[in-house]
């Protein structure tokens, strides 16, 4: 689904891990090789075996209690930070039926090199080619590209900088700029309550597993 949004982590020349975790002081109950999710307030870190994968950061995050699977051996793992805004309930439902989520962002260390990068699920509102915006508190914008619709969704990705992915653990506020419906652009407030918390257990999950 994600093929066409591959371009966006071809990674050169990026600073190595160590590089970015030792821009976090603050400490998370996740230990290195971490593997499973964990809830930060609204966020959530998300680590699976293996290496990176561009599809596994463009799937929804999985339902169920959050907690850490069993390793075997010292193999790597892939995490992102996930956020998933659904859709406001219509008619003022009884909650019966799952909310249908209309944007989900993604932060993770892509690639070899580890490059902070961001892939945004987004409506089919969308289109290939607009600039999707995420804004800080202090005016400061982060940029990314649509690089792929399908039926359901289209996906924004783009690498980051390494004084985005400080900004982003150190965010007061957030706002997703996208298209809706009519190509009317809206400004979505994506909470942080939990951010800087979640990027510092990436950080640390991501080290690898301990001795």
């Amino acid at each position: 689904m994600v093929a066409a949004a591959a371009a966006a982590y071809v990674v050169l020349g990026a600073p190595p891990l160590s590089d970015f975790a030792s821009l976090f002081r603050a400490e998370a109950p996740i230990a290195p090789g971490f593997v499973g999710m964990a809830k930060f307030g609204e966020w959530r870190l998300i680590c699976v075996p293996g290496p990176p994968s561009l599809d596994a950061l463009s799937a929804p995050a999985a339902s169920g209690a959050a907690g850490a699977a069993p390793r075997q051996g010292p193999q790597r793992n892939s995490c992102r930070i996930n956020q998933e805004t659904p859709a406001q309930p219509q008619g003022g439902g009884n909650g019966e039926a799952p909310a249908q989520v209309i944007v989900a962002a993604n932060f993770s260390l892509v690639g070899p090199k580890h490059m902070p990068s961001a892939m945004l699920r987004l409506p089919i509102t969308a289109r290939p080619g607009d600039a999707i915006s995420l804004k800080f508190e202090d005016g400061s914008i982060v940029k990314t590209t649509v690089r792929d619709c399908q039926a359901n969704e289209c996906v924004a990705a783009g690498n980051l900088t390494p004084g985005d992915w400080a900004h982003l653990a150190a965010a007061k506020s957030l706002k997703l700029t996208f298209p809706a419906a009519g190509r009317q652009w809206v400004v979505l407030d994506l909470p942080v309550d939990g951010l800087s918390t979640a990027i510092a257990a990436l950080a640390r999950a991501e080290s690898g597993p301990e001795a």
